[in-house]
């Protein structure tokens, strides 16, 4: 798989996990059903490749992008 890949799935998954946890409070949603699922496609994003960075596409879902990525890991 390339970045473009990588990036396209982080980025679906982010929009699927913003209207999960966009609903009104006592309500549950599928968030962690959808937790589930990004924490499973990292791992095998990670089989798939040994260069893969799980915490940075975390990061990436989490933010929608990778500014401020690395002055936090410093």
């Amino acid at each position: 798989m390339s970045k473009k890949d990588y990036v396209l799935i982080a980025t679906a998954l982010r929009q699927a996990r913003n209207v999960a946890v966009g609903r009104p409070p006592g309500v549950h949603g599928p968030e962690g059903g959808i937790d589930m699922a990004i924490g499973l496609i990292a791992q095998a994003l990670a089989r798939d490749n040994p260069r893969f960075q799980p915490d940075r596409f975390l990061y990436f879902i989490e933010h929608g992008n990778l500014q401020g990525y690395f002055s936090r890991r410093r």
